[in-house]
């Protein structure tokens, strides 16, 4: 027979083809192309007739005609269909798609090979959603290493005992050579505490009932471990076991991390077979199918003959009939049109679907070629992630990282003559019931506290855990109902609270009476007002409230303690500071794991000749507030230039980094100034790393990245400081010519006992990973802060008083740059 080609091949199938969303194409065994469909033809930015009769080496690299070639030929050779997956570059528009390619020998009736036939499939979502999901399975796993508490699967019909690494840990064997059995373990039960666990799970069985266990196991070595087994059973009808699984958590040192948030998500299986997207041809009149493949019908659970005559109004759970008629002639076009919507299965079940549909004339008439993807489980794991990432596992409440997003649409929409107020409520001396009586109960605290505080407040989901001893309550200006919300409604509620939380409470078998703290503030406070701004205030009304001996409540006004008098006086001082020398520049090192200096951030003080030294947390607000801080940023990069030209002349090159403020940046001669301090001070751009906040790109996000693009241009380095605590978007984030971050102290004070730390600190350690970025830890105080960071990325950087306090610049560079030339 004569070769195939898309042009003598049956209509209505050359039909199907072209308006397949896949790429379609076919070749001689010799590899000269016969036929391909419009999505090929963008591959190689070619039309059909320009490709048919020339092979891959017409149009790619050798190296990769190569492939393409070996692909083909190794299908040929086992005569059936083989896939792989490849990302391809379109010439077209230049973009390029992770695909799964599927290659299959043609034969004609006698069995003589024709040719090859090749689809390939656009997986790039599937391919992202897997890798996040590996992620997120991955940081569960470490979580649970961290809590101590491994879990189990048992499959009593093939009598196999899954342990997870950590419960390889917990008993003292190694996953690599021990394969554990339901038999082997009860012979690591301690004898005298056999009986009572077996007794437990067999009324388990019985009852079909979740089963809690404590008991002591024997390690290899002889030693005892006490442990709590939280487990459930599955059985049939009939009473036999399926499956059971369950948690062991080791708790002989009574050391216990929060619980690992939720079940892991499964990984949606992306990459299917070649028919595994329903496809059918629809006509635009009636929504009724004129033809689909075995896809259509397995996706929604109906028979080909039971499919047979059912139109789109059938199957669609979300639009209504005028609906799907008023979306049939938008997917008449020529260009794709694509949406998701939901489709019911046949036994009721609802799918969410992304449907694509485009036109195609055929014999004089008109159709709709539509294809649809399942994704409802791709949906239900990308929630799973957002609640992973957003939400405090031992309370359930929104975490932090909501807040800034909360606390934002309550700043747009509310005005300062109807506010809404924020409060923030602090358990004092929250560590001592840790330090007393033990993580667990502690644990145990914090869960009562959200579950009053829910229960107090009028809105559940206007509650967040910040962490450790802090809650947030959001009270939006609507809940005034029939009257604007006022200050007054804002105290009785933090009253309510007061009470509803001193109130005795059990916690673990402990009976306690917490002191509570609480400060609050209106948002807005004024027309001009931030997030920031918001928690300042917030905080200081706080500490107000604990210096309270009686009433421990708090509001925030402008006459709070002498701040504004003393806020005038600095601005008044600071103002003959900046010209009349006052100001020192002092350096702290950045050293890797090892210990070896590799950079430093340049710090300024302030020593008045009257009042001697000044501590940056008073003056810097105030530069901040008046504008001085302009000045104030000249003076330190001026100093720091000359400082990195003194340090490569006495040939100890160091690349020094400093922090700009946001109102400096956004200055319309910042690039040019900087430019023309580096020319002055014969500085070399790449000395220079250059700090700025997340906050930064919140306003003029266009402004700012073209001028962090100038000045990278030029050699100059920027850094995200304070990274994880802001609330700017990752995807700003990955649109700036940035070279590294900067994990906030608070990160890292907590990272040894806080398993959230440890969290937030690996997924800063996975965003920079991937984007190629270096990473600094502040704060560094102790070896096992050093131990844990080095062991999360061993490529790190740190810094913190473990290696060194800011010195001033000649004691600076009398510790680690001896011999260097440099007048202050």
């Amino acid at each position: 027979m004569p070769y195939a080609t898309m042009e003598n091949l049956p209509d209505f199938f050359r039909a199907l083809v072209k308006g397949l969303p896949d790429l379609v194409w076919i070749k001689d065994p010799q590899g000269v192309y016969l036929a391909c469909n419009p999505r090929f033809e963008a591959l190689y930015g070619k039309s059909e007739a320009e490709i048919v009769g020339k092979t891959d080496r017409d149009f790619v690299s050798a190296e990769l005609a190569a492939f393409f070639r070996r692909h083909d030929l190794a299908a040929i050779e086992a005569g059936r269909t083989l896939q792989n997956e490849e990302v391809l570059s379109f010439a077209s528009d230049g973009h390029t798609e992770h695909v799964q390619t599927l290659k299959t020998p043609l034969r004609d009736a006698q069995g003589r090979l024709i040719g090859v036939l090749g689809i390939a499939r656009d997986i790039s979502d599937q391919v992202r959603l897997r890798e996040d999901l590996q992620r997120s399975m991955a940081r569960m796993v470490e979580a649970e290493r961290i809590a101590s508490q491994g879990s189990w699967e048992h499959d009593p019909v093939r009598d196999e005992l899954h342990w997870s690494d950590e419960v390889h840990r917990i008993f003292g064997t190694d996953p690599a050579s021990h394969r554990p059995s339901l038999a082997d373990f009860w012979t690591r039960i301690h004898p005298q505490d056999l009986a009572q666990v077996q007794e437990t799970y067999a009324e388990a069985v019985r009852m079909r009932r979740p089963y809690i266990a404590r008991h002591r196991i024997v390690l290899p070595d002889g030693s005892l471990k006490h442990v709590i087994e939280h487990a459930e059973v599955q059985c049939d009808d009939a009473g036999q076991v399926l499956r059971s699984n369950g948690t062991v958590q080791d708790v002989t040192a009574r050391v216990l991390a929060e619980q690992a948030a939720g079940e892991r998500a499964e990984l949606f299986s992306a990459v299917v077979a070649q028919s595994e997207e329903g496809v059918a041809i629809v006509d635009p009149a009636t929504g009724r199918f004129i033809e689909f493949n075995d896809a259509a019908t397995r996706l929604l659970g109906y028979t080909r003959e039971a499919f047979t005559g059912m139109g789109v109004h059938d199957i669609e759970a979300q639009q209504s009939l005028e609906e799907i008629r008023a979306q049939l002639p938008r997917m008449c076009g020529a260009e794709p049109v694509q949406f998701q919507t939901r489709h019911r299965r046949k036994d009721g079940e609802l799918r969410d679907v992304v449907i694509t549909g485009r036109g195609i004339d055929f014999r004089g008439a008109r159709y709709i070629v539509a294809t649809w993807r399942d994704v409802t489980e791709a949906r239900r794991a990308q929630q799973e992630i957002h609640r992973l990432t957003h939400y405090d596992p031992l309370t359930g409440l929104p975490n932090r990282l909501l807040l800034a997003e909360r606390l934002g649409q309550m700043l747009a929409q509310a005005q300062p003559e109807h506010p809404g107020y924020l409060l923030i409520v602090n358990l004092d001396r929250f560590h001592a019931i840790n330090d007393a009586l033990g993580r667990p109960v502690g644990d145990a605290v914090l869960a009562e506290v959200a579950r009053r505080l829910v229960a107090l407040t009028p809105m559940a989901d206007a509650v967040l855990h910040l962490g450790a001893d802090e809650f947030v309550l959001l009270v939006p200006p609507e809940l005034g109902r029939d009257h604007a919300l006022t200050a007054a409604d804002a105290l009785r509620l933090a009253n309510r609270v007061l009470h509803g939380l001193q109130a005795p409470l059990q916690a673990a078998g402990h009976g306690m009476e917490l002191r509570i703290s609480i400060g609050t503030t209106s948002v807005p406070h004024a027309r001009e007002d931030s997030v920031s701004e918001v928690l300042r205030r917030a905080d200081t009304a706080l500490h107000r409230a604990k210096r309270a001996t009686v009433q421990r409540i708090s509001f925030f006004d402008e006459s709070m303690g002498e701040a504004a008098r003393t806020k005038f006086e600095l601005e008044q001082l600071l103002r003959t500071a900046i010209p009349g020398g006052q100001l020192r520049l002092f350096l702290q090192p950045q050293v890797d794991a090892r210990g070896q200096l590799v950079a430093a951030e340049a710090l300024v003080r302030w020593v008045h000749p009257a009042r001697g030294l000044i501590s940056p947390a008073d003056f810097i607000p105030v530069a901040e507030e008046s504008g001085l801080i302009v000045a104030l940023d000249r003076w330190m990069l001026g100093a720091v230039l000359r400082l990195t030209c003194a340090l490569r002349e006495a040939g100890k090159r160091l690349r020094i980094s400093v922090n700009i403020s946001p109102r400096h940046f956004h200055s319309p001669e910042f690039v040019s100034w900087v430019q023309g301090c580096l020319a002055r001070h014969r500085a070399l751009p790449e000395d220079l790393m250059l700090e700025v906040t997340e906050g930064l790109v919140i306003e003029n996000v266009d402004e700012v990245i073209n001028k962090m693009k100038e000045l990278s241009d030029l050699g100059v380095s920027f850094s995200v400081d304070d990274f994880g605590t802001g609330y700017s978007s990752l995807a700003y984030l990955k649109r700036l010519p940035i070279h590294e971050l900067k994990i906030d102290r608070s990160f890292v004070h907590d990272a040894t006992q806080d398993a959230d730390s440890v969290a937030i600190i690996s997924t800063i350690l996975s965003v920079a990973h991937h984007m190629s970025l270096e990473v600094v830890a502040e704060g560094i105080e102790t070896r096992q802060q050093v131990a844990l960071l080095a062991g999360l990325a061993p490529q790190i950087r740190l810094q913190g008083y473990h290696f060194g306090k800011p010195l001033e610049v000649r004691d600076w560079l009398a510790r680690w740059a001896p011999g260097t030339v440099f007048e202050a």
